[in-house]
């Protein structure tokens, strides 16, 4: 392991610790301020089947976390840090969007990353943060795998009305310029000059 790798693991706890709070305070803040957000008519959602798997979408989730975890260690060791920066900026920016649009769900949440039935962080729908993590994944990796995982755990979070179909689109056109945000002016930050 190269020393670079180890002096941003703090900087990547921090950046992690900063996306939970910021999405559990925009979360709280709709919850306090909105007792019941409004749920929104969704054209998928009345033309496809219900079904219960938005924790299916969570383990497609990890994986592509954990995904990314090996494939930076085969290519570069701090890219999984990069992937951890790209990741943050989505999720800080989503902490904004959905105060500006707090929808609520006809379900509640029905995924592994509860805390309770009653949890916080089922509020708020526009854009997605759990689809954020494997499409970043991919654009970092473009490897199919990974894309195959953003398919899965976009269909899951429609069919499980977890998510609104608006809010899939939005991640994809909020990821894509972060995604290339990143790449012209923060990727040589976390390169250490020995990718293969």
């Amino acid at each position: 392991m190269n020393k670079k790798f180890f002096k941003l693991i703090p900087v990547s706890i921090f950046l992690i610790v900063f996306s939970v709070a910021t999405t559990y305070l925009a979360s709280f803040y709709i919850h306090k301020t909105f007792t019941v957000p409004p749920v929104v008519r969704d054209l998928l959602w009345e033309k496809l089947p219900y079904l219960n798997i938005m924790w299916l979408s969570e383990i497609f989730m990890i994986s592509s976390v954990i995904f990314v975890l090996i494939w930076s260690f085969k290519k570069n060791q701090n890219y999984f840090h990069y992937a951890i920066f790209m990741w943050t900026i989505f999720h800080f920016l989503r902490a904004g969007l959905i105060i500006l649009t707090p929808l609520g769900f006809p379900q509640g949440y029905s995924g592994f990353l509860q805390a309770g039935s009653k949890s916080v962080f089922q509020y708020g729908a526009f854009p997605s943060g759990h689809l954020s993590i494997p499409y970043l994944a991919f654009m970092l990796t473009k490897k199919k795998i990974v894309l195959l995982a953003t398919f899965v755990v976009g269909f899951c979070l429609v069919l499980s009305h977890s998510h609104y179909s608006i809010d899939i689109i939005g991640t994809l056109l909020l990821a894509y310029p972060i995604f290339k945000f990143s790449e012209k002016y923060a990727r040589r930050y976390f390169e250490d000059g020995k990718s293969v």
